[in-house]
């Protein structure tokens, strides 16, 4: 017999509450039940933690622990405890409802899932109204019908706290062809990924979305976007098969693709050439310069970095940010079956100084990878894509420069505060340069006006910061995946510092081994002085408390 089971038999209640009370009563979501420790396992009250919304003494997704109960109703609708009467809404389960929900093979089985795990009786009458219509199995002609129903239901959801459950809902109602809404629920798995140990399934169900999420569908039927990418998760297993999505010779695999081309050979082969050939008139003082510059690439495969073990890359980036967990796990999620490091175009944004361009220089440090960064801020024209070599001032295209200096085909290319350029279109304009190569079919091929002619540029990964996401032009944001990076808390202190200290050493010529961390005080007094929860502010507190500490030593 389960606890309970025999919570319901102690405390079976012999009458309901009123209508009005259940129907004003918060929600307890991922609940469970157990008694409080005693002498005896089986004696002593009945006690449930969970968690809370639309309740008038907590926040909203608040976990708590309730008093103790004092009835039950039998079908497990509600409890009532001394002080509260609860809903009772999704019962705790090891994998998280969106999870449940994605791998269950189609829409119809998803609905099943999240419809009776979010229990009608805790839907106000006309959102329960709208859940009936989501799981409508009339013909195909009703899929906006049922869409726009399950979205109203996660709006509302959302509305009333229950966020976790939204998503579920959300991803019911979620457009195959929406890039955006593919993307969204793809983020949701990646997070519900990281809290258990995944299955061959989840992580192929994640896989799936992440195609849906850059526009890639590989041929399946996007009416259920759920079963379809369960079907391309699976087919991630079988190179052969994505092949068949591929419509013409022009087509060019993306991040899912794991069958190499002629071009594109795979990771731990002899490389990606890059340059196949120097166009124009190459015998001009100008081509040989080019030529010379460009000796070891023209014709010649490059190396591909190879996806090292993820598990140790989250640890090293987690022990100096465990402040941006969630970020790094939809990061690293891009990498997940893949050969060869390459992250989708992202935009990471947040308010000064809370450490994006240090995690971007950590990220490629863990990797192995070689990051260049490029100051937007100074950008008033389109050199970024090259200029042509007649010109006594041109130059090659940033992204090539970057691989000529890594030695590898696929580094990272950090454009740092893309907000800050500048909008004139007198010389060209940085975001415009930065649309073709943003794009993995015209970076492929794209044309370098300096080498003049197509180079391949498909492996490398584009990641952009910012201080504010709402500057960029239209054309660019829609090419970008947008992440945001959180603020430090008090309790990641310890953690970031470490990892301050380390890079203050470096700095300074000295073994990192050889200089203590931060004690007690010097914890204590950065964490007071900590104040917006800003990575460069902490920085500079750390960086004093260091110099304070030097100058004491030097005293005695």
């Amino acid at each position: 017999m389960t606890e309970i089971d025999e919570m319901l038999i102690d405390l079976h209640a012999t009458e309901q509450p009123a209508a009005d009370e259940l129907a004003g009563s918060p929600v307890l979501d991922n609940w469970v039940v157990g008694r409080a420790l005693a002498a005896r396992p089986d004696e002593g009250p009945w006690f449930a933690r969970g968690i809370v919304s639309r309740s008038p003494k907590f926040r909203d997704g608040s976990g708590i622990n309730s008093s103790e109960i004092v009835s039950v109703d039998s079908e497990l609708r509600w409890i009532r405890t001394q002080n509260t009467l609860y809903l009772l809404g999704v019962e705790y389960d090891e994998i998280p409802l969106i999870m449940r929900a994605a791998t269950s093979g189609s829409r119809l089985g998803a609905y099943i899932v999240v419809n009776r795990a979010t229990g009608e009786h805790t839907l106000p009458s006309g959102v329960y109204a709208a859940a009936q219509a989501a799981g409508y199995t009339g013909d195909d002609s009703d899929d906006k019908i049922k869409r726009d129903a399950a979205n109203a239901v996660g709006d509302r959801l959302a509305k009333d706290g229950r966020l976790a459950v939204a998503n579920a809902w959300w991803m019911l109602g979620c457009d195959g062809s929406d890039r955006k809404q593919c993307d969204d629920v793809h983020t949701q798995l990646v997070d519900a990924l990281g809290s258990n140990h995944p299955t061959e399934t989840m992580r192929g169900v994640v896989v799936g979305w992440c195609s849906l999420g850059a526009g890639r569908d590989w041929g399946e039927d996007l009416s259920d976007p759920i079963a379809a990418a369960r079907i391309i998760g699976e087919k991630s297993k079988r190179p052969g098969d994505l092949l068949k999505g591929l419509q013409t010779t022009g087509d060019v695999l993306d991040e899912l693709a794991v069958g190499p081309t002629d071009e594109e050979p795979a990771a731990g082969g002899p490389g990606v050439i890059v340059v196949k050939a120097l166009g124009g008139l190459t015998r001009t003082s100008a081509g040989n310069d080019a030529k010379a510059e460009f000796r070891e690439l023209i014709g010649k495969p490059v190396p591909l970095v190879p996806v090292p073990d993820l598990v140790l890359v989250r640890r090293a980036l987690m022990a100096e940010f465990p402040y941006a967990g969630r970020l790094i796990d939809v990061l690293l999620s891009d990498l997940t079956g893949r050969e060869a490091v390459r992250f989708r175009p992202t935009l990471i944004f947040g308010p000064p100084g809370c450490g994006k361009s240090r995690l971007i220089r950590k990220l490629g440090t863990a990797l192995g990878l070689h990051v260049g960064r490029y100051d937007a801020s100074g950008a008033g024209d389109n050199t970024f894509g090259g200029t042509a070599r007649r010109w006594s001032s041109g130059e090659p295209s940033w992204p090539l420069l970057v691989i000529k200096s890594a030695g590898h085909a696929n580094p990272i290319v950090h454009v740092d505060e893309i907000d800050k350029t500048a909008t004139s279109r007198h010389n060209g304009s940085l975001d415009r340069a930065l649309l073709p190569v943003l794009e993995i079919e015209t970076a492929t091929r794209y044309p370098d006006p300096w080498v003049q002619s197509d180079i391949n540029l498909s492996h490398v990964s584009f990641l952009l910061t910012a201080n504010d996401d709402t500057e960029l032009a239209a054309p660019l944001r829609d090419r970008l995946r947008v992440l945001r990076m959180p603020r430090i808390e008090v309790e990641h202190v310890i953690a970031v510092a470490g990892g301050i200290v380390a890079d203050l050493a470096a700095e300074r010529g000295l073994d990192a081994r050889w200089v203590r961390p931060l004690d007690g005080d010097e914890i204590e007094i950065a964490q007071r002085m900590l104040g917006d929860g800003s990575a460069r502010r902490l920085r500079a507190i750390v960086d004093r408390l260091l110099t304070a500490r030097e100058s004491r030593e030097m005293k005695h």
